[in-house]
């Protein structure tokens, strides 16, 4: 009981400053977060469809979480459209197949030569792009904190969507590219455009080391917050004498830590 007391309350034992936060123990655990890290990378490689089992993200939690975020501005609900969706899958497998990140391919291809080349007659179009994400919920909330890809999802100049997802390799990882294009047409095909509804989305559950990873470096990083928490609070509570900077240090280290922990597991948008 003792040596657990030694690990979290600051006391003569551990001279004065909890174990788990003495600077060799921090590097410590960092160096388990970046393993822990590289182990989920290299599964993923090794077993390239897991990360296209596991992922929730398909076109209809797509569709449903966006016209969500346009019923919250009481703006009409995206149809989905065939065309869109052909021009946007053929987006996405062109960035896998390419291995590029761009509204543009290295060939000069716009968005709107993939929407023109499927037969779509456009008035107004737009693009969003997204990878990296294994499930729709933070998929939605990084466009919508995205100035650029919110004003796409509430334009209320489009009224059609189409969406594309594919899996593959970029920068040498395998992972989900998901591609949102967004239009309004010149003449309207009925026969090309769905009106749809809020669905209840897929929740059949999988192994998903990705969800694990990111549970795994939250743990440890709750458990450290909490052990300076208590740490602070003991030391201050006994006017334990031990230098100022040397706390204010220790601070800026986990910062460091947590910042490089949370920016690592982040997806893109373009």
């Amino acid at each position: 009981m003792n040596r657990l007391r030694d690990w979290f309350i600051p006391n003569i034992n551990n001279n004065y400053r909890a174990r788990i936060l003495h600077p060799n123990i921090l590097i410590f655990l960092l160096c388990i977060a970046f393993f822990e890290q590289s182990l989920v990378k290299s599964y993923l490689i090794l077993n390239p469809k897991i990360l296209g089992v596991v992922s929730n993200i398909n076109q209809l939690n797509i569709l449903n979480s966006t016209n969500i975020e346009r019923q919250k501005h009481k703006l009409t609900q995206f149809k989905l459209n065939n065309l869109l969706s052909k021009s946007a899958q053929y987006k996405a497998e062109d960035i896998v197949k390419n291995d590029y990140w761009s509204h543009t391919s290295p060939e000069g291809l716009t968005p709107w030569d993939f929407i023109k080349h499927v037969g779509y007659e456009y008035s107004i179009a737009g693009e969003n792009l997204a990878r990296d994400y294994s499930d729709t919920d933070s998929l939605i909330k990084a466009w919508m904190k995205s100035p650029s890809h919110r004003s796409n999802i509430l334009n209320n100049n489009f009224t059609e969507i189409g969406i594309g997802i594919t899996t593959g390799l970029q920068n040498g990882i395998y992972t989900v590219v998901v591609v949102q294009h967004f239009a309004s047409p010149i003449s309207t095909d009925k026969s090309l455009s769905q009106i749809p509804k809020i669905l209840a989305a897929n929740t059949k559950s999988y192994f998903n080391p990705t969800k694990i990873n990111k549970i795994f470096l939250f743990l440890i990083i709750l458990i450290v917050i909490i052990a300076f928490a208590v740490d602070g609070y003991v030391a201050n509570k006994n006017n334990y004498n031990r230098l100022r900077g040397s706390s204010i240090g220790h601070f800026f280290l986990l910062l460091f830590f947590v910042t490089i922990l949370i920016y690592a597991q982040k997806g893109q948008v373009f």
